[in-house]
């Protein structure tokens, strides 16, 4: 079971309180591939329904955090295109993937 404290030491220089998050969405942009699954990890698993961390540990640590990084990936070239679909200051953007991880799961069996 993965517990929302528990991230691994070397992922706690990328986590960032709420506090900074205003700062931190401006900078973003330039953290590596790394920096930045590392940092979506943290707020999937901090914004995730706890019977879901249970249930769905390895998709939700592993699959969808690198999902989202091979987004920005492909979208870096297009930023306007990558804002409108990498909204994660909106409450309901990981409530899409709470919804869709079941989904995800079954596919991927």
């Amino acid at each position: 079971r993965i517990q929302k404290q528990n991230l691994d030491s070397s992922s706690q220089h990328f986590i960032h309180s709420s506090n900074d998050d205003e700062v931190n969405n401006k900078n973003k942009e330039s953290w590596s591939d790394e920096e930045f699954e590392v940092w979506i990890r943290s707020k999937l698993i901090e914004n995730c329904d706890p019977t879901f961390l249970d249930q769905y540990s390895d998709l939700l640590t592993t699959l969808v955090p690198k999902c989202i990084t091979n987004w920005r990936k492909r979208y870096r070239g297009n930023p306007k295109l990558w804002n409108r679909v990498f909204r994660p200051d909106k409450k309901d953007f990981f409530l899409g993937f709470n919804e869709a991880v079941p989904v995800i799961d079954a596919v991927s069996k």
